[in-house]
């Protein structure tokens, strides 16, 4: 048989194979087309998000990674830092606990006023009663602050009749410390970030350090006044002299007068991270 026969017996069954061929080709484009094209489409586009969050995961825990490094740096010189300068303040004057917080002031400051007195008067030091006369506060914040101020008063006049003892002790013609004249409160408020409005920034330098300062005002012999800042900076508590003036006496012989400012910082630790930061 040859294709002629084999076609003439056959047509309309090769016909059906040939239009059903085109019919599945074109029902294969179509299907293609509309469903297959758009899901490989969205399968890529996907492929392709999870390799960009993969980079920004691996970009993320390098950058969560230093940061952790930075913030235990930061930690240890801050460690560092509070331990040179830190004020350490003792319980009476921490306001924490303590009822009542103008009459613990009005009790803390009439004790320790009392006993600054008599302390100078046995040593016939002159100090004069309105050097250290202070007001009342009302408010809390400003309470501690005073309570700070009055713990700086009773810290000077022990260094400064420490100093006078080391150089009267031994001779008795000395001037040591003549007279102490006054200590005088600075009443501006120097911690944490001034009143911006904007506190979403997180924790910043400023809001780990305050200060309490106290200006003193004193008469005494250079030696006297040598001891005095060799006292300030070994003794305990810690604290920072600021301003420091020497002028001298009138005449030879007069005390020199001294002037100057002491001041308490605060160094607060850096905060956990569970606390939020």
């Amino acid at each position: 048989m040859d294709l002629n026969d084999f076609w003439q017996e056959n047509k309309k069954w090769i016909l059906s194979c040939v239009a059903g061929l085109i019919v599945f080709l074109i029902a294969k484009s179509v299907v293609h087309s509309s469903y297959v094209l758009p899901v490989l489409a969205k399968y890529r586009s996907a492929r392709a998000d999870y390799s960009k969050i993969k980079a920004e995961d691996r970009y993320l825990d390098k950058h969560l990674k230093d940061a952790k490094t930075d913030r235990e740096a930061l930690r240890s010189r801050l460690a560092t830092l509070r331990d040179a300068l830190h004020f350490e303040l003792a319980d009476r004057f921490d306001l924490n606990g303590k009822g009542d917080a103008e009459l613990h002031l009005a009790t803390v400051y009439a004790g320790v006023r009392g006993g600054v007195f008599k302390k100078t008067d046995d040593e016939d030091v002159e100090f004069l009663e309105k050097a250290f006369t202070w007001s009342p506060e009302t408010e809390p914040d400003k309470i501690q602050r005073r309570l700070i101020g009055v713990s700086l008063v009773e810290h000077v006049v022990t260094q400064l009749l420490s100093a006078h003892r080391t150089v009267t002790k031994d001779d008795y013609s000395a001037m040591g410390l003549r007279s102490i004249l006054d200590f005088k409160m600075d009443r501006t408020q120097r911690s944490s970030r001034r009143r911006s409005g904007r506190r979403d920034r997180g924790v910043q330098a400023v809001d780990l350090v305050s200060e309490v300062s106290v200006a003193f005002k004193f008469e005494a012999d250079n030696a006297t006044i040598h001891h005095f800042l060799e006292n300030c900076r070994v003794a305990r508590p810690r604290v920072t002299l600021g301003a420091f003036k020497v002028v001298p006496g009138r005449r030879p012989g007069d005390p020199l007068l001294v002037t100057g400012d002491i001041r308490a910082l605060s160094v607060k630790p850096l905060p956990s991270e569970e606390a939020g930061t």
